[in-house]
């Protein structure tokens, strides 16, 4: 892929003791677009993420990103390019919504500088893309879920990366904020040219708001592509072990994924799909 941001090649991961979670992952992601990496839990992909975004180091394999291996990349300078927002992000007690969204500014100030007036518009300008410049002097802990996931996205943006990864954004979410968080994901997409890679649970949301889809199962990747390219009924079902259905809206024109029930004899499907 020409156009990468980041490659990763034979990427290998186990944790102490235990048999390799996942193991020869190659991956590229596409600079400026959504990637979702989806999978049945236990498969290995916010591991992945974790790896992918320099968390966690893997026991083998290579990662560049923007052609220089990661190993040459300063920990200040790597947070310059890559952003992260975990599953369950945390907090000190007491800080307030801004303070918080100001942490991000760290990878750019250092150890001795003083707080700028640039540092200030980006962190309004990150609050104002989340919708929060009202619930600035608010105490996080005070915010609701949704809220409060907005509040943590401000923080990383405030960072300016080009690369953000993500690890289920919209879990414990209701409908709402979750198609609120989407669609900041969206416009960070699209009006920021800023590349997302999101490990996601909920294969609809996948299809709605990523440009490129990774299927993993069982620590591999057995598909990648676009969303009409990848989400195939049988391969759901051999992955998920779950029938659905698959159409494209007649209004919207986006894919939408209708479950149906569970595969009760999965080794016939895969069978089939063989």
């Amino acid at each position: 892929m020409a156009d990468a941001i980041l490659r990763a090649h034979n990427l290998g991961y186990a944790y102490p003791k235990s048999r390799p979670l996942f193991r020869d992952v190659s991956i590229d992601i596409a600079a400026g677009k959504a990637t979702a990496i989806i999978g049945p839990n236990g498969c290995g992909k916010s591991t992945l993420i974790s790896v992918l975004a320099g968390i966690i180091r893997g026991d083998s394999g290579s990662i560049s990103v923007e052609g220089t291996p990661v190993s040459r990349f300063r920990a200040r300078d790597l947070a310059r390019i890559i952003g992260v927002l975990p599953q369950r992000p945390e907090a000190a007690e007491g800080l307030t919504v801004r303070d918080l969204v100001a942490l991000g500014r760290i990878p750019h100030r250092g150890f001795l500088s003083t707080w700028t007036r640039a540092d200030e518009d980006e962190v309004a300008a990150a609050l104002d893309a989340v919708g929060l410049e009202a619930f600035a002097g608010r105490a996080l802990s005070s915010l609701s879920g949704g809220q409060r996931q907005r509040a943590f996205i401000a923080m990383v943006l405030a960072q300016q990366p080009r690369l953000l990864f993500l690890d289920e954004p919209t879990s414990y979410l209701d409908l709402a904020h979750q198609l609120r968080i989407l669609r900041i994901l969206e416009d960070l997409k699209s009006r920021r040219g800023m590349t997302i890679v999101a490990a996601v649970h909920d294969i609809a949301q996948a299809a709605w708001f990523a440009d490129e889809i990774v299927v993993m199962k069982e620590g591999e990747i057995v598909a990648s592509g676009p969303p009409e390219e990848v989400l195939d009924e049988a391969l759901i079902a051999e992955v998920f072990e779950a029938r659905v259905r698959i159409r494209r809206d007649a209004e919207t024109g986006q894919l939408i994924v209708v479950p149906l029930g569970l595969v009760e004899k999965p080794s016939i499907v895969r069978a089939i799909s063989a």
